[in-house]
């Protein structure tokens, strides 16, 4: 069977890009311990923070003779295609959420470009251990040589699997806001 004749899809050489099922997202109060869920976290306290998760294809197009980049909804992407992920978050609880911490898995396939998740009034960092630990750009890890030293090497972004944002002040109830970050399709 030759899969290239034979599939009614084969024409299609870009990735599905899948929203919401593919990703989960963790917010924390206080210490934001990473492995907690979402549910043990709204048991704990008051505060509860509703998310949003969006994700949409990066377009440059020109109009009156100026480039404008443009965000559409995000249904397949190709390699080196630059995809946008959006966090839209709001405290519909009773009290203020105080040290809110927001992780999001960066999706497998993709390289986050790490200045694009830098947000005034948050504490950006990235982890290289499917969200164990967490540190700020640029991502330093240590390498165990042959001979028993060890070397200090800045992380490649291809290598972030989750990103992490801790608000720097209070989230009061019925109020909200938003973190994105993007990725290129590997």
């Amino acid at each position: 069977m030759n899969n290239t004749t034979d599939n009614p899809n084969s024409h299609k050489r870009g990735r599905k890009i899948i929203l919401i099922t593919a990703i989960y997202i963790f917010i924390f109060w206080a210490n934001c311990i990473p492995g907690l869920t979402q549910q043990a976290a709204v048991e704990k306290v008051e505060p509860a923070l509703k998310i949003i998760i969006s994700a949409g294809l990066e377009k440059q197009k020109f109009e009156n003779g100026k480039q404008i980049t443009e965000v559409i909804e995000a249904v397949e992407a190709k390699k080196g295609d630059t995809i946008v992920y959006t966090i839209d978050y709001l405290n519909h609880g009773s009290n203020s959420a105080v040290d809110a911490c927001i992780i999001d898995p960066i999706p497998q396939g993709m390289t986050v470009i790490p200045q694009s998740a830098m947000h005034e009034g948050f504490k950006t960092e990235f982890s290289l251990d499917n969200g164990r630990a967490f540190s700020k750009y640029p991502v330093k890890y240590l390498l165990m040589k042959p001979d028993g030293t060890n070397e200090l090497l800045e992380a490649e972004p291809s290598t972030f699997t989750h990103v992490k944002w801790t608000l720097s002040s209070p989230v009061a109830p019925g109020q909200g806001g938003r973190v994105s970050f993007r990725a290129i399709v590997e």
